[in-house]
């Protein structure tokens, strides 16, 4: 457990200080970040991260501590933009949430980097939980519904935490949604927040979604996309409606053109072999049905084509 001094390494500022609207009058201790105070319980904050809860246990502040107001100043290494987000879930945490989908990126963020960092263990178990939910591993197989917006104007934020945290896991599925909803521009040149701030993918992210994007599209095509070309080995003798079942074939290859044309990745929900089977004569269907649709080995293998580990369990189960 960290030392009491690893909290107060940092000097007073000279600096202008902010204090934030999270000022409780009733609260026994502040806490300082990136120059912004908040002044909070040690009660709620021992409750919810054993970093804390062990650092008040310590003998009395030293004499020539920093106090505001009666209250010990704790300086905390971190961004003030972290703890306003986490402090406020702390205090407020319903009002933050529309439903049970509804998880503002900021909450998110904080509770991964400072539940890690200060083990509040029950915002960083909410935290992850709530991505396996959202990105699960089966979920390039249609399971559930998201908010598309949301995914894409936040997926380099999440790309971003989970390196930094060495949560190495979740990086396939999030670098495959980088690749579903992102541009080469963007990937390499960064992406607008709605607060017009703009988040930049690291270096080593980068070149990893372009190699991978070429790996993968490869396996799409040669995999779940391969039974456009097997179609052309059938007899014309044996097709029972040629020019219907060529005008189907035509059609579907349009559609996986139009795909990749708009750097879409999706695998779904083109590669179904209900909607695929649609159109073709009953002989076409049969050999249609006996082609393996690799869409599901092509998911299995996603974490090879980023160069990360393969995922260790189940895939399919999430």
């Amino acid at each position: 457990m960290p030392e009491r001094s690893a909290f107060l390494s940092l000097p007073p500022t000279t600096q202008t200080i902010t204090r934030s609207e999270i000022w409780l009058d009733d609260g026994s201790i502040v806490l300082e970040v990136d120059k912004v105070q908040f002044r909070v319980h040690r009660s709620v904050l021992s409750n919810h991260s054993s970093v804390f809860k062990g650092m008040f246990t310590l003998p009395s502040q030293p004499p020539d501590e920093t106090m505001v107001e009666g209250c010990c100043v704790v300086r905390l290494d971190d961004q003030s933009r972290d703890w306003e987000a986490l402090l406020r879930y702390i205090y407020y945490g319903p009002q933050y949430f529309r439903s049970r989908y509804d998880y503002p990126i900021e909450v998110l963020i904080a509770s991964l980097r400072l539940g890690r960092k200060y083990e509040f263990e029950e915002f960083f178990s909410r935290a992850m939980g709530y991505l396996k939910y959202l990105f699960p591993y089966t979920y390039a197989f249609g399971e559930p519904g998201i908010d598309v917006g949301w995914v894409k104007n936040n997926i380099f934020d999440l790309v971003n935490i989970a390196e930094e945290l060495g949560e190495m896991e979740l990086l396939p599925v999030f670098y495959y949604w980088c690749l579903h909803h992102h541009h080469t521009l963007s990937i390499f040149g960064g992406w607008n927040r709605s607060d017009n701030t703009i988040c930049h993918l690291s270096a080593e992210s980068q070149y990893t979604l372009a190699i991978g994007k070429e790996k993968l599209v490869t396996a799409i095509f040669d995999k779940t996309w391969a039974w456009l070309a097997s179609l052309r080995d059938v007899s014309p003798d044996e097709c029972l409606s040629r020019n219907q079942c060529s005008e189907v074939r035509a059609r579907h290859l349009e559609e996986a053109l139009l795909i990749f044309r708009q750097s879409s990745l999706l695998l779904i929900p083109l590669l179904h072999k209900d909607k695929l089977s649609q159109g073709f004569c009953t002989y076409c269907r049969q050999y249609l049905g006996g082609t393996t649709l690799k869409r599901e080995e092509v998911w299995k293998e996603l974490p090879s084509y980023f160069g990360l580990p393969e995922w260790v369990y189940d895939y399919r189960r999430g």
